[in-house]
């Protein structure tokens, strides 16, 4: 715990339990999880999870930054990096992305709530490439 900040640990854990059935049912894989403070060196907590879907590696990604009180999600593709201009961003490579900000005394749920609701949408249109596999 970093001295003065006041921090739900909980967030990552909350949200990965509400996204569980939408990210398996799109073929997603969880290849890492960490929460913020795994590191006392680096308050970020992260969840990231991978689907490789008619030849094409999919990365879900979600990272909060608890000094900003800030938790991020992007679905991208690595090879969508490797072709993109190099000035372009994060915005300009993720298919979606969404940015939130949180108040570090709140409850989690219903945060964790929205952002995996509006990340179902993202998954639904690939949970039809995945039937059958």
């Amino acid at each position: 715990m970093v001295a003065g900040l006041h921090v739900t640990p909980d967030f990552l854990a909350t949200l990965r339990h509400l996204l569980a059935p939408a990210v398996a049912a799109a073929g997603f894989v969880l290849v890492d999880a960490s929460a913020w403070g795994d590191d006392p060196e680096v308050l970020i907590g992260l969840l990231e999870y991978r689907a490789d879907i008619e030849g094409a590696r999919l990365l879900l990604g979600f990272y909060e930054d608890v000094a900003s009180a800030t938790i991020t999600g992007e679905l991208w593709s690595p090879d969508r990096l490797r072709h993109a201009q190099p000035t372009l961003g994060a915005d300009g490579v993720a298919f979606r992305r969404i940015t939130r900000r949180y108040s570090r005394a709140a409850d989690p749920w219903p945060l964790a709530c929205e952002i995996s609701d509006e990340v179902a949408t993202w998954l639904a249109p690939l949970r039809m490439l995945t039937i059958g596999r």
